[in-house]
């Protein structure tokens, strides 16, 4: 006997959309950000619009992303210094979509800044004199 009646339920939130991320190339990059990353996945489609979020699940940082194939999207890391390191989870949205309900790793590791260190160069090292030219092997 039919009621009258109809019921919708929104699932995007639980299923996502229809592509999918599956690893960060390479997973790990300096606080400051900077880093090129290449994302693997399936099914990315092609758009001026990519938005891919690194969150350690509190605090977000995003960057914009550029499509290279179907499998391939490429982005930099953003800056997370003002959240300090941590290991976060990659998602990423394409063309407004709702992010990706799967996700990826990628670890930020305190660097070294010049400015804020009060022991950095080459004079410190024995052999060494400030203002003088040093080879690196």
């Amino acid at each position: 006997k039919w009621l009258d009646d109809l019921w919708i339920l929104n699932v995007a939130g639980v299923v996502g959309p229809p592509y999918a991320i599956m690893k960060a190339e390479p997973d790990t990059g300096p606080l400051t950000g900077g880093t090129p990353v290449i994302l693997h996945g399936l099914r990315f489609i092609e758009s001026p619009m990519i938005n891919v979020r690194f969150t350690d699940g509190k605090r977000d940082a995003n960057c914009n992303g550029t499509f290279v194939s179907d499998t391939m999207i490429k982005c930099t890391s953003p800056d997370f210094a003002k959240f300090g390191a941590a290991d976060v989870i990659v998602r990423l949205s394409i063309s407004g979509d709702p992010f990706t309900v799967n996700e990826t790793r990628f670890v930020y590791y305190a660097n070294t800044q010049a400015k804020k260190s009060m022991a950095f160069g080459p004079g410190l090292l024995p052999g060494c004199p400030a203002g003088q030219l040093v080879s690196f092997i």
